[in-house]
């Protein structure tokens, strides 16, 4: 949703730049009028829009504020201080838009999910075929990403920060439509853990088709409560020492896979919403019988699971995908030492 918002928003831009060819003083008014006719959802400000005269492929806009999405549902608020667009003139003229690069500096993202039931969206009258856009490649330095999930009236965060990011092919010209978008970021969880997250998805809508590699180095468990704790109603302690954690989503079901590496770990179930004090407590004492506070002198079998996870209904995806990671990371910790 952040991405299709956000690549909404820029070929907006770009179209009303190219194709229109008005001056710079009121290419700001025309930009956020067009995208709010095209996205019902979107609310967009530009402080300004440069145009480069000598290379007129050469975009800048300068501080851009983006919302998207239905605040309880799916919503995301989006500020970037510069954001450099080059496209193909020539494309554009053929009404094809043809980003050869983007590349933003100093974002900051905040994606919001909850229960809240879906609006359906305003019906589209108009005629005609859509246009054809491809963006080849997109970097992104200095990005904080915040992502927050609400449930039976509890919100919960996990924050991302220093990242840079890059994104490959993203389009639905016939070259990419049907091809794999990439994305490769590395930054830092919360206060402690160096991450390196790669996905690969196809972004046609409604259909979930995602693969998630995650890479993590000394993660402080006790930072991710902020996040677990409101969901889940577990506290966990512990490092997190090496991870390796996969994740594939096929429609409503996924296949995790985790590798890891801890200490001195353990969780505590508290009651929430949908758990009572009396499961919180049993599933407590089956953590005190099964889990074990250590495996960094285990075998290389013995820190690593496979599970199955579906989808609950309404869930949201990353919630999902976060899920699937969670539970499959339980389960190394309950491996038995195989050389017993």
């Amino acid at each position: 949703m952040i991405i299709a918002a956000t690549v909404l928003a820029i070929l907006i831009v770009v179209y009303v730049i190219v194709i229109d060819a008005v001056a710079p003083s009121i290419l700001k008014s025309k930009i956020i009028s067009a995208l709010k006719d095209s996205c019902s959802d979107c609310e967009l400000q530009i402080e300004s829009v440069e145009t480069n005269a000598i290379q007129p492929w050469e975009i800048t806009l300068k501080k851009i504020n983006l919302k998207a999405g239905q605040p309880g549902r799916s919503s995301a608020d989006v500020k970037i201080e510069i954001l450099k667009v080059d496209v193909k003139i020539l494309a554009a003229l053929s009404k094809q838009l043809i980003i050869e690069s983007l590349e933003g500096d100093v974002v900051d993202v905040t994606y919001a999910e909850g229960e809240a039931l879906k609006k359906a969206a305003a019906p589209n009258d108009e005629g005609g075929d859509p246009l054809l856009f491809a963006i080849e490649n997109t970097r992104v330095s200095n990005l904080e990403f915040r992502y927050a999930h609400s449930q039976h009236g509890v919100t919960s965060f996990l924050r991302v920060h220093k990242i840079s990011a890059w994104i490959s092919g993203l389009g639905n010209t016939p070259e990419l439509k049907d091809q794999l978008t990439n994305g490769e970021f590395r930054g830092v969880i919360e206060k402690s853990g160096q991450a390196q997250l790669k996905i690969a998805a196809l972004t046609r809508p409604g259909l979930h088709y995602v693969d998630v590699n995650l890479f993590i180095d000394k993660q402080k468990l006790d930072d991710l409560n902020s996040f677990f704790t409101g969901n889940d109603g577990i506290v966990f302690h512990g490092l997190l020492l090496h991870a390796n954690a996969t994740v594939n989503v096929r429609d409503q079901k996924s296949k995790a896979h985790v590798e890891g590496t801890y200490k001195e770990v353990d969780f505590k179930q508290t009651a929430t919403a949908t758990t009572s004090a009396v499961e919180a407590v049993l599933t407590n004492l089956g953590a005190d019988l099964l889990m074990n506070k250590t495996n960094t002198d285990r075998l290389p079998r013995d820190r690593e699971a496979d599970l199955e996870v579906q989808r609950k209904k309404g869930e949201a995806l990353v919630h999902f995908i976060l899920r699937s990671m969670k539970e499959c990371a339980l389960e190394v910790a309950k491996k038995k030492d195989s050389r017993k």
